[in-house]
């Protein structure tokens, strides 16, 4: 069936005459009628084709309150198409969409299982930077290997471990990798270089947000430091495009001696003449900003306010609590 984001229904397709699409230029683009139509069909599975998603995030904020909640996919990204078209077919298979495989691949033979034992002998294949990051020390928060460079250099492979948390940080309907996430990475590295002696980070600058897809599969993130400048950068790519965007950039130095920050300690005293704020109306203000954080990346349990100053307690959330230490 065909249906029409200038009606909002389905329609025949032989009535798309030149009236019906010149209606479609000028009055609003009825989308969220459109598939409210298709899904009150029983559609469950969802496929947007085209060359890179455009329309998935409006898909989810339409169909929201569908129960239970349907699978949308993309049939292609920018700068790994093939890769992403196979991972679409995958997907659709997993969400019990018949697919010809024999189609997919038309020069290979589908092999049935061996009927014997499965043969137990360990096969281990892994690149040489993997297993020196793996087996060196670090590797701690956000920083999985250091590689086996003549520059500094340590690599984060974005996956769902991440993304369980990251799928909360929003600006506007964007995943937004966070400024604390990248502040993070930096005090990893400087850890690690400086084995634990002072350091500080100055000029911290944020080039380009780090806009994360969904899923965020196959996405690198790479922090180098140079020690003659003294300068660090945080870049990503996609595991098979050749260029690399860069996001943060700063200068990193030792220190002779430990800072007076760390000696700084909270004010004891409570202040006064402050104005109980209720979490919703603060987050709801939030919101209207642009920032639809998630429950992940609402720590506030309490607050006060007044006079240019605030108050309040802040804790990790009791999904995410447990792994505060990984």
């Amino acid at each position: 069936p065909f249906f029409s984001t200038v009606t909002g229904g389905q329609l025949a397709g032989t009535v798309c005459n030149a009236d019906h699409w010149a209606r479609g230029v000028r009055q609003p683009v009825a989308f969220a009628s459109a598939i409210g139509a298709v899904a009150g069909l029983g559609a469950d599975v969802w496929l947007e084709i085209g060359a890179h998603p455009a329309l998935a995030r409006s898909l989810q904020e339409c169909l929201a309150g569908e129960s239970p909640k349907p699978v949308i996919l993309a049939s292609a990204r920018r700068e790994r198409e093939h890769e992403s078209l196979l991972e679409a077919a995958l997907d659709l298979h997993l969400a019990g969409v018949v697919i010809d495989f024999s189609a997919l691949t038309p020069s290979r033979r589908l092999l049935d299982l061996p009927a014997y034992a499965w043969d137990k002998s360990r096969w281990w294949n892994e690149s040489a930077d993997m297993r020196e990051g793996r087996l060196a020390p670090g590797g701690q928060g956000l920083l999985d290997v250091r590689l086996s460079r003549a520059m500094p250099t340590w690599l984060t492979r974005l996956d769902g471990r991440h993304m369980a948390f990251l799928k909360d940080h929003r600006v506007e309907n964007l995943i937004i990798f966070p400024a604390a996430g990248f502040v993070e990475m930096v005090l990893e590295a400087g850890l690690q270089f400086f084995d634990g002696k002072p350091f500080v980070v100055e000029d911290f600058e944020i080039r380009k947000p780090l806009i994360l897809p969904e899923p965020a599969s196959g996405l690198l993130l790479e922090t180098t430091f140079d020690p003659d400048s003294r300068t660090f950068s945080i870049q990503s790519r996609f595991e098979n495009s050749a260029s690399w965007t860069v996001h943060v950039v700063g200068s990193l130095r030792g220190e002779r001696t430990e800072s007076s920050f760390a000696s700084s300690g909270w004010e004891s005293a409570r202040i006064t003449d402050l104005q109980p704020v209720t979490l919703q109306s603060f987050y709801s203000h939030m919101s209207d900003l642009g920032l639809r954080y998630g429950e992940e990346f609402r720590p506030i349990r309490e607050l006060t306010a007044g006079g240019g100053r605030s108050e309040g307690r802040v804790s990790l959330s009791a999904a995410i609590a447990p792994r505060a230490g990984e």
